[in-house]
């Protein structure tokens, strides 16, 4: 960008606040199923949630004997409301309120199926959104020199295979194609932009005064790109279980847009070039995962005891780096220094009658951000699940399933300080709800 916007995360602001209206760590999307999340996701590679399992785990196909199909809605209900701590711009106050509730609820539809070929062999399919926001903090707030209005769209097209190596053990493979939309808009403060380019005496004879020369900048990007999962699936003769799954990094090439939107009194500022609408690009890879499951049938197998270990290796994300077509404006670099974080989950399947399953389930969910020095855009900090669901079997083939999950998140101090976006201080408090039905269809 030109120079007065080197240190603002533009494009790259697309690429980091995915985490405003999800509730995984980082900015990824966990609510993929209905079964899975009434128990936190504990045990979700492991075959006991039906065609989910095809993204969940592929190898653990091998536990599904018969055609199954599942079709998924979650409704995801996040909370990310800014209180203001005497944020600055060139030392003075702020102008500007709390801005409106950041994160805006959210739709996430889900498609499964599970085919057995033969005896030993699974093909499935997964198509669901791994990754999703759209949050609006209005265009008044005192932070909108860094977000506005946000949306990321994802979609991953997932064909799946299992294998048996016996009739207790699969071997599972899967690849990931996805894509992926993002738009994203904040406010331009020209008036400061002015200031640090020609000095306040002549910016102050163009009427271009810190706070009071507002424009604007609309970025859009999108990418389709491939990535694949293994698995492995084992069932011991006392009907325990356990599952193995790793996914693999993705690595994005993201291109679009920058349109700025100049006020006329401050056009003097693109005279060399900057801030004139241009191509932009951004490369970022994903963090591949491993993830262990098991689950114990006690009491006559009435009670399934499930637990789950997640490692994500988000170290992927050390630096942003955004590059324009247009020559005048530099690189700009966006330092992340993200750490890798566990995911950990317990939670009970409880077989009620024929007819009802019950679950419940817990989970503690790490943060990749370190130092809680994250940007309004990217609410995030350790959470916990509490987590609980239900199944009704009405007959053999069909069966509905619901999912509740209550998310509780630390709130998240901010300080920012980029120039000429100004020091934003303040703390993000969140949370968030996420519902979730799904119906399931065997034959």
């Amino acid at each position: 960008m030109g120079a007065g916007l080197s240190k603002c995360p533009a494009f790259g602001c697309i690429l980091l606040v995915v985490s405003a209206t999800v509730h995984a760590s980082g900015f990824a999307l966990l609510e993929y199923g209905a079964s899975g999340l009434g128990d936190a996701y504990a045990g979700q590679g492991v075959g006991l949630d039906g065609a989910t399992t095809a993204w969940a785990n592929p190898a653990a196909m091998g536990a599904i004997k018969h055609n199954s199909l599942s079709l998924n809605e979650s409704f995801v209900l996040p909370r990310a409301n800014f209180s203001n701590s005497g944020s600055t711009q060139l030392g003075a106050p702020m102008i500007g309120g709390n801005g409106d509730q950041g994160a805006s609820n959210t739709s996430l539809p889900s498609f499964f199926l599970v085919k057995p070929v033969s005896h030993g062999t699974r093909l499935g399919l997964s198509v669901s959104a791994p990754f999703g926001l759209e949050s609006n903090y209005g265009t008044s707030w005192v932070g909108r020199y860094y977000a506005e209005k946000t949306e990321l769209k994802t979609v991953n097209i997932g064909p799946s295979l299992a294998l048996a190596i016996n009739p207790e053990t699969y071997l599972g493979v899967g690849l990931d194609i996805q894509m992926g939309n993002a738009n994203f808009s904040r406010a331009v403060d020209f008036g400061t932009v002015c200031y640090g380019q020609l000095g306040p005496a002549t910016c102050n004879g163009f009427g271009l005064a810190p706070q009071h020369a507002d424009g604007q900048v609309a970025i859009s990007g999108r990418d389709t790109s491939l990535g694949y999962n293994l698995g492995i699936w084992h069932e011991f003769s006392s009907g325990a279980r356990i599952g193995i799954h790793y996914r693999s990094r993705i690595r994005y090439h993201l291109t679009g847009t920058a349109d700025f939107t100049v006020p006329a009194n401050a056009q003097i500022l693109t005279a060399g070039g900057s801030f004139v609408s241009t191509g932009a690009s951004a490369d970022l890879v994903t963090p591949d995962s491993l993830s262990l499951s098991f689950s114990q049938p006690v009491k006559n197998k009435r009670i399934i005891l499930l637990g789950d270990v997640d490692y994500t290796r988000w170290d992927s994300i050390q630096a942003i780096n955004i590059r324009y077509n247009n020559p005048q404006q530099p690189v700009t670099v966006i330092p992340m220094n993200w750490r890798n974080t566990y995911r950990v989950s317990l939670g009970m399947i409880y077989q009620e009658s024929d007819s009802w399953l019950l679950r419940g389930g817990v989970a503690w969910d790490e943060t990749p951000v370190q130092d809680q020095q994250g940007q309004p855009g990217i609410p995030d900090n350790n959470r916990i699940w509490l987590s609980m669901g239900a199944r009704y079997k009405p007959s053999r083939q069909n069966s509905i399933d619901f999912g509740l999950t209550h998310i509780v998140i630390h709130a998240m101090p901010v300080d920012l300080n980029q120039s000429p976006n100004g020091n934003l201080l303040g703390n993000m408090n969140l949370k968030g709800n996420v519902v979730a039905f799904q119906y399931n269809h065997t034959w």
